[in-house]
């Protein structure tokens, strides 16, 4: 399969998303319909049948991009997707849409966060822990296993998820194809018992996952089970992105962690005007 950005959208104009930026309900979480909701100022999010106001009566075109199921995503992603597990978490861990009761809906917020690329400040205190060397940050290493520990993330906090079993299988199609990337926040460990002084282990404590198009980059979900850990990777990832020349980074909503990260929100006529300058711009990642 070879996913692509269509030039004209199925989805409504983003003026017509409700005061919440609900915009659409509908469609499938696979690779063609996730590029066309960001590439168009609009991303996906589940949400209980019974929330949505029956004023939105707009979908996304059921009969355009999404002839492909994620039964079929599923089966086409490579055993080392399939198979990996993270924590005793795995595929078959999560739940998927119809059994959670849950609808796929799509929304173009206004106001919208982001992250300023070019004015990224790192705290003293997260500086020397990035330098110690005990916390050990990679890239695109471990894409499936950060998904799932951000999809377990919800469980920890016995909070509802929002990583089903199709976001899943949708965006590590993406991972596949190119698009998506992962960092990943690794603590190193020392045994000295059962191994020599020349050799560590090391587990993964926490990470930070999203989609990039040209110089537009779509930050989706981070986890941490190390203090720090999520901060450390997102903090590498705004830095790689500065340094590869991205123009945009997308938090889709502000809340009160990311505004303590830097996040702030702007006008979505804004962002959509800074999206289109972004995705002119060829960037790789």
């Amino acid at each position: 399969m070879c996913a692509f950005i269509p030039s004209k959208s199925v989805f409504p104009p983003i003026s017509q998303a409700d005061s919440d930026g609900l915009l659409a309900c509908g469609g499938l979480v696979v690779p063609e319909l996730i590029l066309d909701a960001l590439t168009h100022g609009i991303f996906p999010w589940t949400m209980q049948s019974s929330e949505f106001p029956s004023s939105i009566a707009n979908r996304a075109d059921e009969n355009a991009l999404i002839e492909l199921t994620t039964r079929f995503l599923y089966k086409t992603l490579s055993p080392v997707i399939r198979n990996s597990t993270w924590n005793g978490y795995s595929y078959d861990s999560l739940r998927s849409l119809a059994d959670a009761g849950d609808t796929l809906c799509w929304f173009a917020p206004d106001p919208r966060g982001i992250i300023e690329l070019d004015d990224i400040h790192i705290p003293s205190r997260l500086q020397r822990k990035m330098r110690n060397g005990r916390l050990q940050v990679t890239f695109d290493q471990a894409f499936p296993e950060v998904m799932l520990g951000c999809a377990l993330a919800g469980k920890r906090q016995e909070e509802p998820g929002w990583i089903y079993k199709e976001f899943f299988c949708g965006y590590c199609k993406l991972f596949e194809l190119g698009f998506a990337h992962s960092v990943e926040c690794w603590l190193v460990e020392r045994d000295n018992v059962t191994l020599n002084n020349h050799q560590t282990c090391r587990k993964l404590v926490g990470g930070v996952y999203g989609v990039a198009i040209n110089a537009f980059f779509a930050g989706e979900s981070m986890f941490s089970i190390e203090t720090d850990s999520s901060k450390i990777a997102l903090f590498n990832l705004l830095l790689h992105l500065r340094e590869k020349g991205f123009l945009l980074f997308d938090l889709q909503v502000l809340n009160s962690h990311t505004e303590s990260l830097g996040g702030k929100n702007i006008p979505r006529c804004e962002y959509m005007e800074r999206l289109k300058n972004a995705l002119k711009k060829s960037v790789v990642f």
